[in-house]
């Protein structure tokens, strides 16, 4: 039970890390979970990177003594060249594309114009949740290890998670990303009947969203039982097939470094179309 308690609050701090966030949701003023299953029109946001400051050269004073007289002479200091930045998603995704190990499937979310490739993370039980590599990625949780818990095409829950921002170096692009928007920025725009699908070995897999929570974090962390608090919106309930998409949302802590709420979307298995 204790190691199920810690996974599930790891999954809630996944794609929340980040240093600088650029954004705050409406509800953050809200203290309760909240549950909708009406659609909602979708957001444009749009991100207003901090510009980097480049260090310029300063002279340094040094003083010869000769004669009895002193006098002066001006070195310039190096300037160090800053990383390279990105600022845009759709710049950072065309120049550096996805991780390598990015060749899972691709989710595609047509209201919100994505098309993100995902990265299978294996969860054992003495592993911590790993956030997605970039700004771009998409992870699915392979949670085969704990029970009734998670998922993957066409069976159980699949649990997704991406990054609402981001803002910071990307270790496989060589560059720093933002502070920008990230692939799940507007999940929150999502509603009843959306679709939400992901392509996989050459077959189409489509949802439908049923259900969205706008979950305050610290309601979990006041519960008697944080997992049992988590529960219903990972789990896997018999006979459907779901897949659970998540981000942050809410205002961000300077001193937790993480957003304090979730948006949660639930979407149920359909026909193609």
């Amino acid at each position: 039970m204790l190691r199920t308690a810690l996974l599930l609050l790891l999954l809630l701090l996944i794609a929340c890390d980040s240093s600088d966030p650029i954004s705050a949701d409406a509800s953050s003023g809200t203290n309760a979970t909240q549950e909708t299953a009406v659609s909602t029109p979708a957001s444009t946001e749009a991100a207003n990177p901090t510009p980097t400051n480049t260090p310029s050269a300063s002279p340094i004073s040094t003083a010869k003594i000769g004669n009895g007289a002193a006098s002066t002479t001006v070195t310039p200091s190096v300037a160090k060249t800053p990383p390279p930045r990105v600022s845009e998603l759709e710049e950072f995704v065309g120049v550096y594309g996805y991780p390598e190990s990015a060749d899972f499937g691709t989710l595609i979310i047509e209201r919100l114009g994505i098309e993100a490739k995902i990265t299978v993370r294996k969860v054992n039980r003495d592993q911590d949740m790993p956030n997605p590599y970039g700004p771009a990625d998409v992870v699915l949780y392979d949670l085969s290890d704990w029970p009734d818990i998670g998922g993957m095409p066409g069976s159980g829950n699949m649990v997704l998670a991406g990054h609402r921002d981001y803002s910071g170096w990307v270790p496989y692009a060589g560059v720093r990303f933002g502070p920008s928007w990230g692939v799940f920025q507007n999940l929150n725009a999502l509603g009843s009947g959306d679709r939400i699908s992901l392509e996989y070995q050459g077959e189409r897999f489509d949802y439908e969203v049923t259900r969205k929570w706008i979950v305050d974090i610290s309601l979990s962390e006041e519960s008697a039982s944080p997992s049992e608090f988590w529960v219903p919106f990972w789990q896997a309930d018999p006979g459907v097939e779901s897949i659970t998409l998540y981000t942050c949302a809410g205002q961000f802590s300077q001193e937790t470094s993480s957003y304090d709420k979730r948006v949660i979307v639930r979407a149920v298995r359909v026909e193609s179309r």
